[in-house]
């Protein structure tokens, strides 16, 4: 089945429960391996500052998620 411009949420980044810090988060190799597919991911955390996900790891999570079809 292909996946190509499939769309994925990831709901959590995180390190920690309630916690912004990012720095550990395995959810960031996920989100690589993702990609690599040509996936298109959306992330969705409350918790982490989206400028510091910006300028640390090149991309901003999105403040409300998407219903898909």
């Amino acid at each position: 089945m292909p996946v190509d411009s499939a769309r994925v949420l990831i709901h959590g980044l995180a390190f920690k429960e309630n916690c912004p810090d990012l720095r550990n988060s395995h959810e960031l190799d996920v989100i690589a391996e993702l990609r690599d597919f040509f996936l298109a991911v959306d992330v969705h955390d409350t918790w982490i500052n989206p400028e510091a996900a910006r300028a640390g790891y090149g991309f901003a999570p999105v403040q409300t998620p998407q219903a898909g079809l």
